[in-house]
């Protein structure tokens, strides 16, 4: 028996956190993801630029140095640096002279694709007045079908890139590096952060008041809703699905995300109000087996709202009921079928130029189809290999075909053009765009010799 990690949790019992964050990124509590500081984005904070937070009236301008390894986050061509009043919010107007284009001031979509190179610097030679200023970047946008060009007139939070204080000519190396100090972008991400954990727990704090001080409300709606008889009945839905003949849906699978819907009579509208699954008789229920949602998450206060929600592992085969509820009243209901997806890696073999992934997969035999698809797709996302699982092949399974709810394949994959990271397996029933199950394997290429050979290609 051994624990399947999400995110970047590792080890034994999924305890140890190895996500790594560059650039002074720090790593989320749930280990799920890096909050990067100005001026860095990407998985890792690893795209960004890099400048000063201070400088004095009398410099030579200031320089900007910029790297991006991901492709896809480059800047285009022509794309401009400008220092902006920190109250501004048009690009239209900079401070006089302080902007510069981070690549040069034309634009060829025949020149690395119109963007940037991975790696530069560019130098804004004449710095404003004294005061403080944001950095941010202005892309250019390349002509479109119409063969129109140019830029966005607005600022988005996600364009600033950093802030820079521009100090009297009298200035000495202390105030700069008190300026610097003051502006560094790592100690404003964790002020930043820790104020957002002091909002949050004030938040809760406030929703375990208003929770005591439920019951006066609930008993008032309580006697309101005997007079009320003209709204429209209350609602619950998995968008996306649509339920058989007897008001059942047909199946919903375990670790897949659903979107879920409500709506309740705004004269019945109680909180805090839940949604919980219930036994298909709706008389025994569990409390911690949907994501984001149970006896202890409330919904939101309004009469209607949604929720993104998994059924998480654990649950056997059968059918169930979901129910939302409040101040003792039951809203409304909706029944499922429960089907069950397991993909999972049994093996692994190679050699200097081949990796075999050996791979063993279950579903629920009433669901299984011939068009069930496995996919095996790299760190990137991008799928390297895919077969039906009736055939284990790529050809469409004809109306004679049937499923293969149970089986096992290895798949090779060339050491060529490997991504390092390992791969995932993912299961998509017939017709389904999302996968039903996922099995990430990640391993060290270096452990079987291919740590030189494997690569992370440009995009």
């Amino acid at each position: 028996c051994s624990c399947r990690c999400n995110g970047g949790w590792t080890g034994a019992l999924c305890d140890a956190c190895e996500l790594t964050c560059e650039n002074g990124g720090v790593k989320a509590d749930d280990c799920s993801e890096c909050h990067c500081p100005d001026g860095f984005f990407g998985e890792h904070c690893e795209n960004g630029f890099e400048g000063p937070s201070a400088a004095c009236e009398g410099d030579a301008g200031a320089t900007w140095t910029f790297s991006f390894p991901n492709a896809a986050t480059r800047p285009t061509q022509r794309s401009i640096l400008g220092i902006y009043k920190l109250d501004e919010t048009t690009y239209n107007k900079w401070e006089p002279y302080a902007n510069q284009k981070v690549c040069g001031s034309t634009y060829d979509a025949n020149v690395d694709g119109g963007l940037c190179p991975e790696t530069g610097f560019l130098k804004i030679q004449i710095l404003p007045n004294v005061g403080e200023y944001k950095v941010a970047l202005q892309r250019f946008l390349p002509p479109n079908a119409e063969g129109l060009s140019g830029y966005r007139t607005t600022f988005k939070e996600s364009d600033v890139i950093g802030h820079i204080q521009v100090l009297a000519r009298t200035c000495t190396a202390q105030d700069r590096e008190d300026a610097t100090a003051a502006h560094n972008p790592t100690a404003k991400l964790n002020a930043k952060l820790a104020a957002i954990k002091a909002s949050q727990a004030s938040t809760r704090a406030e929703m375990d008041a208003r929770m005591d001080a439920a019951d006066p409300v609930i008993a008032e709606l309580k006697a309101e809703q005997e007079s009320v008889a003209s709204e429209g009945p209350a609602t619950l839905q998995l968008m996306g699905t649509t339920p058989v003949a007897n008001g059942v849906l047909p199946w919903v699978t375990t670790g897949k995300p659903y979107h879920v819907c409500w709506s309740v009579k705004p004269s019945q509208n109680m909180n805090p109000k839940t949604m919980i699954l219930y036994t298909s008789n709706g008389l025994s229920y569990y409390s911690t087996v949907l994501q984001d949602a149970g006896p202890d998450l409330p919904l939101a206060a309004a009469a209607e709202g949604c929720i993104d929600t998994v059924v998480l592992a654990g649950l056997p085969d059968d059918e169930y009921m979901l129910k939302t509820a409040g101040g003792g009243t039951d809203y409304a209901q909706l029944s499922f079928n429960l089907r069950s997806a397991q993909i999972e890696y049994t093996g692994l073999g190679y050699n200097s130029q081949l990796l075999m992934l050996r791979m063993y997969w279950k579903f629920t035999v009433a669901a299984s189809k011939p068009g069930d698809v496995i996919k095996v797709i790299n760190s990137h996302g991008t799928v390297v290999h895919w077969f039906f699982t009736s055939c284990q092949c790529q050809t469409a399974p004809g109306p004679d075909a049937d499923p293969v709810p149970t089986g096992r394949a290895d798949v090779l994959l060339h050491r060529a053009g490997a991504v390092l990271g390992g791969y995932t397996l993912s299961f998509f029933p017939e017709g389904d765009e999302t996968a039903a199950a996922e099995s990430p394997y990640a391993f060290n290429f270096a452990s079987i010799g291919w740590g030189r050979g494997a690569r992370t290609p440009r995009r």
